[in-house]
């Protein structure tokens, strides 16, 4: 078959070996998890449903399943604990389909308790009221307060005794009881709570924090004496948050010399009186009375505090670093400056920001710690002043380290795996001390700490993923500079896009061959882009079957039809059926045109079972899958010996063929039939053919004429597929008389070319016909057998058309034909008398 190439990319349609693929669907299963009621529960299900493939399915749980179930009909499997699963699914055809899926634990329903504030009830009588949240519900719930003297309270609450949904929570309570309290003593009420699995809540509730006097000191005005309040937010005062003593209580303050200074109802906080010793506040109310002692301190001098610690993750932007300010006295509000610093701060974006000095935050509140955090600063030297409402100064200078400028990275790795079951892991690193960050992949978070902290999302299907590393600060309240509250925390962002896992398939080149005494060594090749590596591979079925082996090579096998399998390390697998026949010249591929001054490439498929050579026309070799013509010369143009050397297991054979190149255009020399002959044996007639060059022939079909003009299929024999084929086939039932046969050679696109047609004659009715060259007008003499009345003797050419007729006289045993008339050709000289014809072939020179 003959290819012309004017375009510029050319595949020269040439296989390894003749191959018929037949498959079966592929079973794609999915499944539905149903997890334990509760973690540790043995109450799991896994249904698998099965779409295409072939019925019926048999289904199993295989190693390393915490339970494995054998084959089974039923597709759903029960009484299952919590862990990795692997389910494979078996259709008809043999093949299989695994999937592994993580049955979660089960959901112990946790829930939070909003636990209320102790409330008075009546003089040593309380009550606690307590909210339960749970999204989902796990009854019957539990509940036990424990008093300081042992004394417990338990109530239970089953399904019908929770709220409707809706509701906001899921139950409301409240605990009564009775308890003394003794008067500056530190005792705990023990709250535990569990639900119907397992789950469990305790937390204390200190009576002291309620219950205890105690002096919480600040400062009013500019006056040099603090305020004290003893009973803060329960004294029943107009901003107290609750009650827990009668409705009246008097507090009366007493001197260190033992002298009342004060009586208040109802308000806990006095000022105005010198420090000193041993004063003492008396509260009594309808239940009792109790007092304590205290020292009244002087109001302190202003005094700021401001740290830097290395990586404090006090800043969420990169290159940048907070610094952590406080005042050691009771102040609530100061202004603070920054008075001189470094001129600007690069930010890890690249944003510069240029600092202005002095700058001044207003009436900056201090929270009930007496800190807050300041942003955002680069390394250098900076001095801060801190002005109170009084007109107090106090000034600190600080360093910023550039080793505590933030500084932080997230990689995020894939690992592709199995349906369903990707993996992608990241690790995040900080110079951090502290967490300073949360990271989101997939709807899961991590708080960001413990640096470097790696981790992974698991059971992942195929899609793009976002993984974010949201950066955060600690330390609030915050307080900015001029120009830099409007500056955001930094995210480091990524993309991982998982592609969709695809079933192992073997690659569309068939298997790799090489013959050797007559035996086949094959190499399957996988498609390296489906399913999961490593593979493994099988013959199911054929002359010869192997179990499943990691070798993709196979040895000493037979010509024939076999069943080939692959599996891969997700335990999927698809199949097909190659007929496995010879090693033939692989597809040429052509890039670049064909025309002398381009650059042409010409290019055989790399495999590491295959060599090749290519012979110029200039007789040079070069040893490579490429050839390259840059560019394409005159010298170029001409024949090419293309040759491929397979070599498997040691077992090594070698096939060419020819390849022409003309200025642009290219062909593959088409097969030569070098003979085709025959003749009778017996009943039977023999035929015999030699070839040269079969390049991209597929079979012949060996035709039978009477006539020499009408003619019918009798075999199929298929081509050998080496550099030089040798056939032969045997018509078993030849018709009587004279009978012609040819050959229709069909290359693999189905085309078909015809050989020259050869005459047989019948081996009862010899015919001789002299001489069988003719020169110039020669008369040829033929020697038959006595005619009969009728009997004639035709010339004819090879496709049947009759050029002379000639009667043959009764009885004669010889007859004279002039060729005068006969043009230099191939023809048959026809005898038909006795009920036979019979012919011989001349050639006219």
């Amino acid at each position: 078959m003959r290819y012309s190439v004017p375009g510029i990319c050319l595949c020269l349609s040439l296989l390894f070996s003749h191959v018929i693929y037949s498959q079966c669907p592929t079973a794609n299963p999915s499944q539905t998890l149903t997890p334990p009621t509760c973690p540790g529960g043995n109450d799991g299900k896994i249904l698998v449903t099965v779409t295409n493939g072939k019925a019926p399915f048999t289904y199993a749980l295989i190693s390393p399943s915490p339970i494995t179930v054998p084959p089974q009909s039923g597709n759903e499997f029960t009484g299952l604990i919590a862990g990795s699963y692997t389910y494979q699914v078996t259709d008809a055809c043999g093949n299989f389909q695994t999937r592994t899926v993580t049955l979660a634990d089960g959901n112990n329903g946790s829930f939070g308790v909003n636990m209320g504030n102790l409330q008075y009830e009546g003089c040593d009588s309380f009550s606690i009221p307590y909210k339960v949240a749970a999204g989902i519900l796990r009854p019957p719930y539990t509940s036990t307060i424990t008093l300081p003297n042992g004394v417990k309270q338990t109530h239970v609450f089953n399904s019908s005794d929770l709220l409707p949904p809706g509701s906001g929570y899921a139950l409301l309570d409240t605990f009564r009881f009775k308890y003394h309290h003794a008067p500056n003593t530190f005792e705990d009420i023990i709250f535990d709570m569990t639900n119907g699995c397992n789950y469990a809540i305790n937390f204390t509730a200190g009576l002291a924090f309620y219950l205890n006097m105690r002096a919480v000191t600040s400062i009013q005005g500019c006056s040099n004496s603090l305020t004290y309040t003893f009973d803060q937010n329960v004294d029943n005062s107009p901003g107290s948050t609750y009650q827990v003593h009668c409705n009246t209580i008097t507090y009366k303050l007493i001197s260190p010399a033992n002298v009342l200074l004060a009586t208040q109802v109802n308000n806990s906080t006095f000022s105005g009186f010198p420090p000193g010793n041993n004063y003492r506040i008396v509260r009594e109310d309808c239940c009792g009375k109790d007092s304590i002692y205290f020292r009244w301190e002087p109001r302190p001098a202003l005094d700021l505090y401001a740290t830097t610690f290395t990586a404090n993750g006090k800043s969420c932007k990169e290159g940048a670093a907070g610094i952590s300010v406080s005042l050691l006295s009771p102040m609530t509000q100061v202004d603070l400056i920054l008075a001189s610093g470094p001129p600007s701060i690069t930010f890890g974006d690249g944003t510069v920001h240029n600092y202005t000095y002095p700058d001044t935050l207003k009436k900056v509140a201090f929270s009930v710690n007496n800190n807050l955090t300041l942003n955002y600063f680069t390394a250098g030297t900076y001095t801060l002043v801190a002005v109170d409402t009084c007109g107090n100064r106090d000034t600190v200078v600080i360093t910023m380290p550039s080793s505590a400028l933030r500084h932080s990275t997230l990689t995020t790795t894939l690992k592709k795996g199995c349906v369903n079951d990707n993996k992608i892991i990241f690790t995040a690193q900080s110079n951090s001390s502290g967490s300073d960050g949360n990271i989101r992949i997939a709807d899961q978070f991590w708080n960001a700490f413990g640096f470097p902290l790696t981790d992974s999302v698991v059971n992942l299907p195929p899609g793009t993923y976002n993984a974010s590393y949201t950066f955060s600060k600690q330390g609030s309240p915050f307080y900015y500079f001029k120009g830099m509250s409007s500056y955001s925390c930094d995210i480091l962002q990524s993309t991982i896009v998982i592609p969709a896992y695809t079933q192992p398939t073997f690659a569309a080149v068939p298997p790799a061959i090489a013959v050797c005494s007559n035996l086949r060594n094959i190499a399957l090749l996988p498609d390296s882009n489906t399913g999961v590596s490593p593979y493994t591979y099988r013959i199911s079925a054929g002359a010869a079957t192997t179990p499943f082996q990691s070798s993709n090579v196979f040895t000493g096998l037979t010509a024939g039809s076999y069943t080939l399998q692959l599996a891969d390390a997700c335990n999927n697998s698809s199949s097909k059926v190659v007929a496995i026949d010879t090693l033939s010249v692989p597809p040429v591929n052509v890039a670049g045109t064909v025309c002398t001054g381009s650059n042409t490439i010409l290019s055989l498929p790399s495999s590491p079972y295959y060599t090749y050579s290519w012979q110029r026309p200039n007789g040079s070799i070069e040893n490579s899958n490429t050839l390259t013509l840059n560019p394409l010369t005159t010298n170029d143009l001409g024949t090419y010996i293309v040759s491929a050397t397979s070599n498997i297991n040691g077992c090594a054979n070698t096939k060419t063929h020819q390849l022409v190149v003309k200025n642009c255009s290219i062909a593959v020399l088409p097969m030569t039939l070098l003979q085709f002959n025959g003749n009778r044996r017996g009943n039977t007639v023999v035929l015999q053919w030699r070839t040269a060059d079969e390049i991209n022939t597929s079979h012949f079909m060996v035709e039978r004429s009477t006539d020499g003009v009408h003619f019918t299929a009798i075999q199929k024999v298929m081509v050998s597929g080496e550099s030089t084929g040798n056939y032969t086939a045997t018509d078993y039932q030849p018709l009587p008389g004279l009978l012609f046969y040819r050959l229709e050679m069909v290359d693999r696109d189905g085309k078909g070319t015809y050989s020259a047609t050869l005459s047989i004659n019948n081996d009862n009715n010899i015919i001789t016909v002299t001489p069988r060259l003719i020169n110039d007008n020669s008369e040829l003499k033929v020697t038959h057998t006595a005619s009969t009345q009728g009997a004639v003797i035709q010339i004819t050419s090879l496709d049947g058309r009759v050029w002379l007729t000639q009667p043959v006289a009764k009885g004669s045993l010889q007859t004279a034909i002039n060729t005068n008339g006969l043009s230099k050709g191939n023809y048959l000289v026809v005898y038909s008398g006795n009920g036979t014809r019979t012919a011989v072939h001349v050639v006219k020179l």
